[in-house]
């Protein structure tokens, strides 16, 4: 046994873990609700550009994200492949098309005409799926409309599959400074149970190639609790990522969505809810020992560095968001509302000079609160100076019964005295234990309303086996088993 292995059952020895399970804080891999943002779909109903954009002017910052929903294959715990099939240079060129029309269409709009964009993100998907020439037409596009050179963080996400040193040099030609690869494992036999299309030698290779052509902030996405993955083979998985050369290294937990493939794999060839808890604490001892910091939940970095800047200012500044792309969600004008999910529908809204806004929700004063405190438990902490700054109220005298049940939990700590309410330190944050069950403290804060409009359906509301396909399938919100732990 390692000495990291040996520390890592320590510290979870000394853990209330029997106590959390007994009070509802249990994550089973097959009821875990990811959280990426609040509210969820599931409490959205139908809604349009009118009810979002109203023509006023002013100076915003925005964090600016788009989406290449191609990829190479289709992964085991995803499942979305299945919704865009007929993937060629065409369908891919026409794609870019309707991009840079949704671009043109905000231009449109007065409130979006003086945006200044923080940070600038391209996601999938598998945006590297996009050939060299392509992916120069999109960054050279997106640098000239969005002023990006000017933009704090670019990023492209990217799989090892698809990495060649020309996409690599096109990008950081075209002002691409972050590169985020997932490889999500260095085992080979964990990544053929996956469904990736990568083995653990190409994975380095592309690392190298990220290196050498000169990318100085470069994360690698990695997952614990996979099939097949012991304490053993993930402190492998962590040697191999930090090994790479990287800036930042994203540790996910693994959750099944309902209806992908990852669903019909039997218990046994994952860990167990012990051992996938290990390895959670196991990620954070490793980068403690070599002085780097979490911060967001799940992104490790070296001290005095950012990991991810689009998730530190949506989660943890409440920061608003714009997207361009089917199914992106975005947060404009204190709206939280996503893009069609279907490809046809998006492509009929696009061409007909109109943004493909498909469900919303407009945020009354409470549930911009509930937003900031959920975001900002996945974010880490809760800045009580910022929140007094918007609401003109303390989050104890919003929450007071659910911070005072998660205090006696032993989940969150508030930095200083609570009569400090202006004090520019003090902060409402996850404890290390909190930080390993920061969906569930973050769900304890969503409003009545929303509960009761999520019901049975979950966080995102949907199963992805009924999610609409690229042919525009009627989109359904199936029943869906959603576990909320005690109000």
């Amino acid at each position: 046994m390692s000495k990291l292995i040996e520390t890592t059952k320590q510290i979870e020895a000394s853990l209330p873990v029997e106590r959390l399970e007994q009070e509802g804080y249990k994550r089973d891999r097959r009821e875990y609700e990811f959280i990426v943002t609040y509210p969820p779909i599931s409490a959205m109903k139908p809604m349009s550009q009118r009810d979002i954009f109203f023509g006023t002017t002013r100076e915003r910052d925005v964090n600016f994200y788009v989406h290449i929903p191609f990829c190479t294959g289709e992964c085991t715990y995803c499942g979305r492949f299945e919704r865009f099939p007929r993937q060629n240079r065409q369908t891919t060129d026409e794609y870019l098309t309707y991009l840079e029309k949704e671009r043109d269409i905000m231009d449109t709009l007065p409130e979006l005409q003086r945006m200044r964009v923080s940070t600038l993100y391209i996601g999938g998907g598998t945006p590297t799926y996009l050939s060299t020439g392509q992916l120069g037409r999109l960054t050279k596009f997106l640098t000239a409309s969005l002023d990006a050179k000017k933009v704090a963080e670019f990023t492209v996400e990217g799989s090892p599959e698809t990495i060649t040193k020309e996409k690599l040099e096109v990008l950081l030609q075209n002002g691409v400074n972050r590169f985020s690869m997932g490889v999500q494992s260095f085992h080979n036999d964990t990544l053929e149970m996956c469904g990736r299309r990568h083995n653990a030698e190409r994975a380095r290779k592309s690392a190298r190639l990220v290196r050498e052509v000169g990318f100085r902030k470069f994360n690698i996405d990695l997952m614990s609790g996979l099939p097949y993955q012991t304490l053993e083979r993930f402190e492998e998985d962590l040697n191999a990522a930090f090994d790479c050369g990287v800036s930042c290294v994203t540790i996910y937990p693994m959750y099944i969505r309902p209806g992908c493939k990852m669903a019909e794999f039997d218990d046994l060839v994952f860990p167990n809810q012990k051992d996938s808890l290990l390895m959670q604490i196991m990620a954070k001892e490793f980068f403690k020992e070599r002085g780097w910091k979490e911060d967001p939940i799940h992104f490790f970095a070296p001290q005095g560095t950012t990991s991810n800047k689009l998730n530190m200012g949506k989660w943890g500044k409440g920061e608003e968001v714009l997207g361009l792309g089917v199914s992106t969600y975005q947060f404009m004008n204190n709206t939280q509302y996503h893009n069609l999910f279907d490809m046809q529908e998006y492509r009929a809204r696009v061409l007909g000079g109109e943004l493909p806004i498909w469900v919303g929700k407009k945020l009354e004063k409470e549930e911009q609160m509930t937003r900031f405190m959920v975001l900002g438990m996945k974010n880490g902490f809760v800045d009580v100076a910022t929140f007094f700054s918007k609401f003109n109220s303390h989050p104890e005298s919003i929450y007071p019964h659910t911070i005072q049940r998660l205090k006696d939990l032993g989940l969150i700590i508030d930095t200083t005295d609570e009569h400090e309410i202006v004090d520019e330190l003090r902060r409402i944050e996850l404890t290390n234990l909190g930080s390993l069950f920061s969906e569930e403290v973050a769900i304890q804060f969503f409003t009545d309303a929303t509960r009761r409009a999520i019901g049975n359906r979950g966080y995102a509301g949907y199963s992805i086996a009924e999610l609409p396909k690229f042919n525009g399938e009627d989109k359904k919100m199936p029943n869906q088993t959603f576990t909320l732990t005690k109000p």
